[in-house]
């Protein structure tokens, strides 16, 4: 299986979460390595095989297949090998032709506002937990500051 990544995500104590679009479905594929999570070193800076655009080949993963997490797949991490990187505007044109308008095309009729500002499904339910959104209108990037943590950049 082979993925392009177009998600990188940040965690806490030298973690990442990394995913990308399958190439052959155009779903979504979030390798988990079969011992845990993965770390900073799964990124290309530090000697790793994940960035953004790169082509990544999984081998053969195990799908968990649990909602909302249906993109999660059981990975061995020194089996991915990375067989190339897409070029700017063939990543855009991937990304385009996978997004959608609306959160609940991607997330499923079971997405429901949490507080405020969020939105989540319950354990079990929704369609997806990864997807590409096209914002009705320009979107406004910033940084949030928090008192003793790390700057946060938003949208």
């Amino acid at each position: 299986m082979r993925i392009a990544v177009n998600h990188l995500t940040r965690m806490r104590g030298g973690y990442i979460c990394g995913a990308g679009i399958d190439m052959e479905s155009l779903g979504h594929i979030r390798p988990i390595p079969s011992g845990g999570r993965l770390t900073t070193e799964s990124l290309c800076r530090h000697g790793g095989n994940f960035d953004m655009a790169v082509l990544l080949d999984l081998d053969t993963p195990l799908s968990l297949s649990r909602r909302p997490q249906v993109e999660d797949r059981i990975v061995d991490i020194s089996e991915i090998q990375q067989v190339g990187t897409l070029r700017p505007r063939k990543f855009w044109n991937l990304l385009t032709q996978i997004a959608k308008p609306k959160l609940k095309e991607i997330f499923g009729h079971d997405l429901m506002k949490i507080g405020s500002k969020s939105c989540g499904v319950e354990i079990g339910k929704g369609e997806a937990s990864l997807g590409c959104l096209i914002p009705e209108s320009r979107p406004i990037l910033y940084i949030r500051g928090r008192s003793g943590r790390p700057d946060q950049v938003r949208m």
